[in-house]
Parts: structure tokens; C-alpha cells; sequence
């Protein structure tokens, strides 16, 4: 029986809010809009005589021509893991990046292996590309990525090259924004603020119970201490700190909160979550892009922010950051405030955009955000490092044995998987010192460099049999053969991987039940063994967590350890040999 030692039913829903049209507004809010369409100049001195008065703002982007198509899904946040979702397509990438199941619907592999090096479930986006191993042998393999675009095209009618498939892939993989029915990604559609900082939240943040910012919540909503299960407002809320439009002073609130981001600002957020050394550094004064100039410090200029000269008091009026962003977006040829100015100088440094222009203050698309939080992750890795390399996480879970032996020969690294689980290796005895084992015999550095069966020392054989008194009564030979044969089929590179524990486990409760009529015909007169306990042939002889053979010849199931004993890590290098793909590697373009 399999421990369910997962947790990972924390959902919430996130409901389609494209076609809400919101306003808090405190006086004329339809002459804004007007004054606002087409992105026509607006009159700073009437934008000071709103602000004065509190007014919420509407911040108009220009976005290009793209209609969205179907009917936008419910999605929930559910551990990687766990996900039911496109099935086709998410065993076309687990198979292609050779990730391998376990347990209740678990998986290991390279994309589910957390900052330290050791398995998760509940894995992310950004954990994946934070792994050297995902990189260079999966993602930067053309062929690789090739397979995973293709996974994609056949569930969305709507991407049109490889470049779209893979991202539209990625999403739907790591169910980070919705689709719509019955077969659209819609990755031209704009963002708004909501869900680009809720794909933000999600690319790097595992599944886990949010406790409410209340405060945010009425910035963003409306209204205090609303539950956000059916919003991307529980999400949002931790991005908040990275975000340009601030909620605290209502910048950030229920109108701009459903506006459409610009790609300005989705800089600055990745900037500043990411690279925040770099951009405290930045000096503004660096040229970036072609249609991007820094024009200093709008707010004061626009008589947003004010410093008295006597007293040297800066004060912030209300909404300032979204009355100066609408102000840069309806005069782009007057340039954009310092601030996010030096988000684009962090930018440039680190190719997050690639090309002459920026595009600052175009909306942003669902694809290009998701490529932008891509070439942040590569970036990031690139100049801070990798935090793991592995093919396979550690420390993979806890299972019990299953207390039944199957009888097949044929039974592979997959199915081995599902039975055992994986685990710690650690056992412990009563008073916490390491415990003695029957394992203990088994050197599993000695299948080093080795593929080949007929290499495998006999040393090793013989550690294997020294751990199982029933295997030392009979021919020493032929034992031999079974146990070098029973390694050789299900491939020595797989054993080398495994831990002691592991290999005692596959032969107590695999191989030698499967040789049981071996064990029933009458005892071998042959004399000694090739084990190194040849003493034990007929007394009933014990260990903590061996089973013996008794006077009667019969043979008791073997145990180990106690019965919730954590099990091996295992795999942490190996590639799964029924389902294993070529590695190497392939990017994503902006």
C-alpha cells in the first residue's frame, strides 16, 4: 500500500473578467474616457484636476488586432503532478522528458525536482528551468522541443509555428492560464494586470494555502475582506510587491487591477522580482531602445508628486504611478518615467528583448508574457546560476511495501517504481542511531562504469547473496547466473543508480519469490557458496529485518524494515529504460 503523502487539493478557480467593465469613479469619468480614446494627448492640467479630486483613472493601451475565439475555461491550481488536464499532451511531455509515475499518480523527473535538488510534486515553471539538467538535455535539443511544439498544435487550432506551439504547450502543461473551449490558446489576446501577475504568482509558486491580503483584496475589488477564490485577486496579491502600480495608494485598484498591462510594466515586474540587485544599480542614463527615452521624473514634472521647497516634505497624491503611466502611454514620443526606464536598462543588459524597439506602451499578449517569464528564467540562471542539476529529484516521498510478491520476470523500471515509491534510504533503529540492515553487504560502487552484465564483478554478486541466507543453499553457480541475469534484464545502468536498500527490496519481493520453484526443489547437497554467510543452510537464523529458511525447508516472505520504513532515493541520474528519449536541446526566440 501506497502512502498518499501528498497535499495538493488547495484550488482556487480563476473566472474570465475580460469582458467586465468596471469604474470607481468620483466625478466625470466619461469625459476621460473620450479624452483618453485612440490614445490622443491628453491636457496635464486637467489630469491635476482629477487627481486632485480622487477621480480613478482608466488607463487606455493600445493592443493589436486580435479577437479572442471560443469560451475562456475554468481553471484551477492544482499540484503539478495531479493534473488531469490534456492528457495527450502531457504524456507526449512526460514520455519526451522522461519523467516516470509513481505512486498515487506521482512523478518524477527532471521538471519535478525543487531548488535543492530533491523530487516535488508540487512542482513550477520556474523550478524546471532553474535545473542545468532541464536545459542543456531537454530544452537547448531541437529535436526536444520539436516534439513538444508538435504535442501542442494537435490540441490548438490557433498557433500557427513551432515557436507558438511550444509556448501554448507550456502553458497548458503547467496550467498557468486558462484556454478556451473547445480548442483555442488564444496567445494573442491581451493580459490584463490581474492575470499577468497571476501567471507570474504561478510560474513560480507551488500549489499551497494563500492566506488573504485583506487590504489588496479591497483595493483591487472593491470591497474589504471578500473571499478570492473565484478571482485572480488571491494570486495577485503576491506579485504586489514587485508591481509597478502600487495598491496602496489605489494606483493599483479596481479599474487599472482588469486594465491592460503594457509591456513597460511587465518589464519592471520581472525586473524587479528577479534582478532587483541590477536594477537598484541601474542609472537611467543607459540607451536602451529605439522608441524608448527616459524622461525623468514625470510625476513632479505633472504635479503628481510635490515637494515643498521650505520644508523639503515630498508629498504622494492618490493614484499618482497610474495618472503618470496614462500620461506616458497617451505621449509615448515624451518617454517614460525614470523608473521604468531603468527596468528597461536591466532588460537590455540581460536580453529579455531582443530587437531595436521595446514596445513599452503596447499591451502585452498571453504569449509574449509567457516567453518573456521564459528568457527572465534563462537570463537569471545564466548570470546568478542553476540551482540544481539533476535528471531525477532526491528524497522522492515515503510508501510502504505492498505485502505482496508478483510472480513476473518481466517486470520493469517503471512498474518497480510504482511499487516502491521512493524515498529517504535512511533507517533509523529504536534509539535513533543508523540501523543495522541486510542490506548493508550490497556495494553498489561497484557497478560503476559498468553496462555490460557479463562485467559485473562477481564481488557484487556475491554482496547480493550474503543478504539472503535462501539464496546460500543452493549451487553457487547457478545462483550466480540467476542473480547476474536477473540484473542484466532489467539493465545494470538502472542498478547502478539504485540504492542498497532498493536493490535488497527488488530481490526480496521481486526476483527470488519469481524463482520459487528453485526454492521448492530439495536442498542443493552441494557444499559452500558463493555467499559470504555459508553457514547459513539449515538453522532458523535471524536478523532485524531478514526472513530464513526453516528446518522444513520452507521460505518466509522477506521484510524490510518496519513496515512504514522510508524507501530509497533512487533515479537521481537515470534516464527510465522503457520510456527514455534522446536528449539535447533547443530555446524560445522573443
Amino acid at each position: 500500500m501506497i502512502f498518499n503523502f501528498y497535499k495538493y487539493h488547495t484550488r482556487y478557480k480563476i473566472m474570465n473578467k475580460k469582458n467586465i467593465v468596471l469604474f470607481l469613479a468620483i466625478g466625470n469619468m466619461a469625459i476621460l474616457a473620450s479624452q483618453l480614446a485612440g490614445c490622443s494627448s491628453v491636457n496635464s492640467k486637467e489630469l491635476v484636476n482629477m487627481i486632485n479630486n480622487n477621480e480613478s483613472i482608466e488607463i487606455d493601451v493600445s493592443t493589436p488586432e486580435n479577437s479572442e475565439q471560443g469560451t475562456e475555461k475554468t481553471i484551477e491550481w492544482t499540484q503539478l503532478d495531479q493534473l488531469q488536464t490534456y492528457k495527450d499532451l502531457r504524456l507526449t511531455f512526460d514520455d519526451t522528458l522522461n519523467v516516470v509515475s509513481f505512486g498515487q499518480n506521482g512523478k518524477n523527473g527532471v521538471i519535478y525536482v525543487d531548488k535543492d535538488g530533491n523530487w516535488t510534486g508540487n512542482s513550477t515553471l520556474y523550478n524546471a528551468f532553474m535545473n542545468e539538467k532541464f536545459i542543456d538535455s531537454y530544452w537547448s535539443d531541437t529535436e526536444i522541443t520539436k516534439k513538444l511544439a508538435e504535442a501542442a498544435s494537435s490540441e490548438f487550432v490557433d498557433v500557427e509555428s513551432q515557436a507558438q506551439s511550444l509556448i501554448a504547450g507550456i502553458n497548458a502543461y503547467w496550467n498557468l492560464l486558462p484556454d478556451s473551449e473547445p480548442n483555442y490558446s488564444n496567445l494573442g489576446s491581451t493580459l490584463s494586470r490581474a492575470e499577468f501577475m497571476t501567471l507570474v504568482f504561478k510560474s513560480d509558486t507551488p500549489v499551497s494555502e494563500i492566506e488573504e491580503n485583506i487590504e489588496f483584496t479591497k483595493a483591487v475589488e472593491g470591497v474589504a475582506g471578500t473571499t478570492s477564490e473565484n478571482t485572480e485577486t488571491i494570486y495577485a496579491q503576491g506579485v504586489a510587491d514587485d508591481f509597478y502600480l502600487d495598491y496602496t495608494n489605489d494606483s493599483l485598484d479596481t479599474v487599472t487591477f482588469n486594465g491592460t498591462i503594457t509591456r513597460a510594466e511587465v518589464i519592471y515586474t520581472l525586473v524587479n522580482r528577479y534582478f532587483s540587485e541590477d536594477y537598484s544599480k541601474a542609472t537611467g542614463e543607459t540607451s536602451t531602445y529605439s522608441d524608448a527615452k527616459n524622461a525623468g521624473n514625470l510625476a513632479e514634472k505633472l504635479k503628481f508628486v510635490e515637494t515643498d521647497k521650505e520644508s523639503g516634505v515630498t508629498t504622494e497624491k492618490n493614484r499618482w504611478q497610474a495618472y503618470e503611466l496614462a500620461y506616458s502611454v497617451s505621449n509615448p514620443d515624451k518617454g517614460l518615467s525614470d523608473s521604468l526606464y531603468k527596468a528597461l536598462e536591466v532588460a537590455k543588459k540581460h536580453s529579455l528583448i531582443t530587437g531595436t524597439e521595446s514596445r513599452w506602451d503596447e499591451g502585452c499578449t498571453k504569449g509574449e508574457a509567457i516567453n518573456l517569464i521564459i528568457k527572465t528564467y534563462e537570463a537569471l540562471a545564466k548570470s546568478a546560476g542553476y540551482n540544481t542539476n539533476s535528471s531525477q529529484g532526491a528524497n522522492a516521498g515515503t510508501a510502504v511495501q505492498s505485502g505482496t510478491a508478483t510472480t513476473s520476470t518481466n517486470k520493469t523500471q517503471t512498474e518497480m517504481i510504482a511499487s516502491y515509491g521512493v524515498g529517504s534510504g535512511e533507517v533509523k533503529g529504536d534509539n535513533g542511531e543508523d540501523a543495522v540492515t541486510p542490506y548493508s553487504t550490497i556495494d553498489q560502487s561497484l557497478l560503476k562504469g559498468i553496462t555490460n552484465p557479463s562485467d559485473i564483478p562477481q564481488e557484487y554478486i556475491d554482496s547480493i547473496i550474503s543478504a539472503f541466507p535462501e539464496l546460500q543453499q543452493y549451487d553457487p553457480a547457478e545462483t550466480s547466473d540467476n542473480v547476474r541475469a536477473w540484473i542484466g534484464d532489467m539493465g545494470v545502468e538502472f542498478y547502478a543508480i539504485l540504492t542498497p536498500e532498493n536493490v535488497y527490496k527488488d530481490f526480496s519481493e521481486i526476483a527470488i519469490p519469481s524463482w520459487s520453484d528453485m526454492f521448492h526443489k530439495e536442498k542443493s547437497t552441494t557444499s559452500g557458496s558463493s555467499g559470504s554467510n555459508t553457514s547459513n543452510t539449515t538453522n532458523n537464523t535471524t536478523s532485524n529485518t531478514t526472513s530464513t529458511a526453516n528446518s522444513n525447508n520452507t521460505v518466509q516472505e522477506p521484510t524490510v524494515g518496519e513496515e512504514d520504513a522510508a524507501i530509497a532515493a533512487m533515479l537521481e541520474a537515470g534516464n527510465n529504460k522503457d520510456t527514455g528519449e534522446s536528449s539535447g536541446e533547443t530555446g524560445v526566440t522573443n
